[in-house]
């Protein structure tokens, strides 16, 4: 009896070590699968993948492989985002917006050069120029565009060159 006594105490703390194994490998192994789901195939062809293509011009363009259409240049948004500036088109929306934060995001950080107005700190000024929802895009005139808006849309409503 005084045997078993002993081994028990020598081997009290081994559920601990196990327990503690088993918890190590089922994180491990939601890792991987979590990363496996995140990381794009080498051979997935559905994905959005961007490579460059040379123009006539000889200047490289950024191409999205899966719809073969260059995608805008840092530049191009930049001149899009003045000319809305220059042409006094005004985006009026919200920081908890989802879709003003997904305009925003198409801009980078030519977003700067955008006229914006954050309803909730201005609250009088939406109400006066009749915003009724976020993102709205609005013309000097009061022409307004609602929603979530493409940049080549948002030029063509601007009437700016993209």
């Amino acid at each position: 009896m005084n045997k078993y006594k002993r081994l028990n105490e020598r081997h009290k703390g081994d559920r601990y070590i196990v327990g503690g194994v088993i918890l190590a490998l089922v994180l491990v192994g939601a890792l991987l699968v979590w990363l496996i789901s995140v990381t794009p195939s080498e051979n997935n062809s559905g994905g959005d993948k961007e490579t460059t293509t040379a123009t006539s011009t000889g200047s490289i363009v950024p191409t999205n492989t899966l719809n073969f259409l260059p995608l805008p240049t840092d530049d191009k948004i930049t001149l899009l985002a003045k000319c809305l500036a220059r042409k006094k088109v005004t985006m009026y929306g919200s920081v908890w917006c989802g879709h003003c934060q997904d305009n925003k995001a198409l801009f980078g950080v030519a977003f700067k050069y955008v006229p914006y107005v954050e309803c909730p700190d201005n609250t009088k000024l939406c109400l006066a120029k009749g915003i009724t929802g976020y993102p709205t895009w609005m013309k000097e005139d009061g022409q307004q565009l609602g929603g979530f808006t493409e940049l080549e849309e948002l030029a063509t409503f601007a009437g700016c060159e993209f």
